[in-house]
């Protein structure tokens, strides 16, 4: 009960803002021996979630436009062969001592990978390098 106590005074000292990591912290903190999974239980229990804070870059920056919404219109599409719709990706690959970064585009009715293309920096030839002429 005292630890359910002082989880509940910690979360509303600070406004839902605290999650069951930094509350944890808190309690070892003040000396008490507590495991995480413990205090994201009780919290779980006493509906004491933490709240998260949303802020993304352009929301920062002020630029972040929340009116627009665009549909996908590629997913209302019926697909009836391949090279109707293409589908890209940019993802980095961790090697041993660098990151390399890897594009890739797929044929979304076949799945099949049209292009695809590796580079040290992310730069904007890294995806025109995938399709070759940029067709």
């Amino acid at each position: 009960m005292a630890v359910r106590s002082e989880v509940q005074r910690i979360a509303l000292e600070h406004q839902g803002r605290y999650g069951y990591r930094r509350i944890t912290a808190e309690l070892r903190r003040q000396g008490m021996a507590v495991n995480h999974k413990r205090v994201a239980r009780l919290m779980r229990e006493d509906n004491l979630g933490g709240t998260e804070l949303r802020h993304c870059r352009d929301e920062l920056r002020g630029t972040a436009n929340h009116d627009e919404i665009y549909v996908n219109l590629a997913n209302r599409l019926k697909l009836t062969g391949p090279n109707q719709v293409w589908v890209a990706d940019i993802t980095f690959v961790r090697l041993k001592h660098e990151f390399v970064y890897l594009a890739v585009v797929l044929d979304k009715f076949s799945r099949r990978v049209v292009g695809w293309n590796l580079a040290r920096t992310l730069t904007a030839r890294l995806p025109a390098g995938c399709v070759g002429d940029g067709a």
